[in-house]
């Protein structure tokens, strides 16, 4: 085989490689971007923030991905004799350039203490923290869905020992880390010093809300499942992370609290101890009911929606006399309608009026009764004197019917000069 022969094969080569790469590196970013879909299956490592971990290695997927081609072309200009010497040139720069960065990247930069910081030094410390915080991210998960969930924990407590075991696990893995990387801890003195620093300048609220996390998972006056309402906000907890917690709407609205706020402020626990919740429906019946029947069928209807817990039972209550209505009210307590109040109020509302409408019981309209004391005759002032008042008694009602033809006067001028000036 001549060497023209051997040139043709190796291109060939290098080509069905630089295809097979090609495929490769398209199907890894294929599986990136379904795992960056909001529908993906939830994994172990699937929670990354943002998922900006995903976009980078998508980023990188197509970069190597033209890196590659780049390669082949140069290859394939490199075989013929009038391109040789301009990509011999060109390799020449870049290996040039290859040499000048890595001089620069393994340079030391500063010292702290006695170790050398360098580029090379950083990205390996920056690379072996992704990895503890990946580990971190993979026992937390790990423990919650294929441990602490088969144990027949509570939501809460698995969520909280999660937490804890990440947080843990974080921390020994990043001194570990220093020490691989060959970091005196003791040099950590000076970094500690200025994190004070900062912290007693521009981190109070950071600190706060860390520590008051940290007591969100000890204490658990709070946990993941909680009806909490905070202020205005009301809603489910479905994360509770070191500097604030995620509190869900009914109208699937995210809105992160500060950890700080559920520490010092007032918070209404709907579910800490028992996840029982009683809600309460008025209900006015017109004069004249029956009210022994109107709250026998108020329980009635209670009993028949689904989620209304039969133990305790629906309980109806005579409140008050109402201005146009006997005033009842049914209370209900409810398990799986925690986060749907307004639902399970709906529900046993309608219940309650079919009930009414089947046995001719009215909800009457507010009604107020009008009294006419006196009706002025035509013709007539509406202003009265008692003939026997006081004659200064006659004067002032002789001034106000003065007063009111002058106002009267005055009007009349005032819109007849506006009218005339008009164009």
């Amino acid at each position: 085989m001549g060497e023209y022969e051997l040139g043709i094969l190796t291109l060939i080569a290098w080509g069905v490689g630089t295809l097979a790469a090609h495929y490769v590196l398209g199907r890894m970013i294929a599986a990136v971007h379904a795992r960056l879909s909001p529908h993906a299956e939830e994994r172990i490592l699937a929670g990354i923030t943002d998922h900006r971990l995903l976009r980078f290695a998508v980023t990188v997927l197509k970069l190597l991905r033209i890196l590659l081609w780049i390669a082949y072309a140069l290859g394939v200009f490199q075989s013929f004799a009038f391109s040789a010497a301009l990509v011999g040139s060109i390799l020449h720069i870049l290996h040039i350039a290859f040499a000048a960065a890595a001089d620069l990247f393994v340079r030391p930069l500063f010292h702290l203490g006695e170790q050398a910081i360098s580029l090379q030094f950083l990205l390996i410390l920056v690379v072996i923290f992704i990895a503890v915080s990946l580990g971190a991210t993979a026992v937390r998960r790990g423990l919650r869905r294929h441990l602490l969930s088969r144990l027949g924990i509570e939501r809460g407590l698995q969520e909280a020992l999660a937490t804890g075991a990440g947080y843990i696990f974080l921390a020994v893995g990043g001194l570990i880390a220093l020490d691989l990387v060959g970091l005196d801890l003791s040099t950590l003195a000076l970094v500690a010093g200025a994190l004070s620093i900062g912290i007693g300048f521009g981190l109070q609220n950071i600190a706060n809300n860390f520590i008051s996390g940290l007591i969100l998972l000890i204490e658990r006056p709070i946990k993941v499942g909680d009806r909490i309402e905070v202020g205005d906000v009301h809603g489910e907890v479905t994360k509770i992370s070191a500097r604030s917690t995620s509190v869900r709407t009914n109208d699937n609205i995210d809105i992160i609290v500060p950890n700080a706020e559920l520490i010092s402020g007032r918070v209404t626990n709907w579910s800490q101890r028992d996840r029982r919740v009683r809600f309460r429906m008025p209900v006015g019946v017109a004069y004249g009911t029956d009210v022994r029947l109107a709250m026998r069928l108020m329980e009635e209807a209670g009993s028949e929606v689904p989620e209304v817990l039969r133990n305790p039972a629906p309980a109806a209550r005579f409140l008050a006399f109402g201005d146009s209505a006997l005033e009842l009210e049914l209370r209900v307590w409810t398990v799986k309608r925690l986060h749907t109040k307004g639902r399970l109020v709906s529900d046993v509302n309608l219940a309650i009026y079919e009930k009414f409408d089947e046995n001719d019981i009215a909800i009457p309209f507010p009604q107020r009764d009008l009294h006419l004391r006196s009706w002025p005759v035509p013709g007539e002032s509406v202003l009265k004197v008692d003939p026997d008042s006081a004659d200064d008694a006659s004067d002032d009602v002789v001034q106000q019917r003065r007063k009111g033809v002058t106002t009267w006067r005055t009007s009349c001028f005032s819109i007849f000069l506006s009218t005339s000036l008009l164009p």
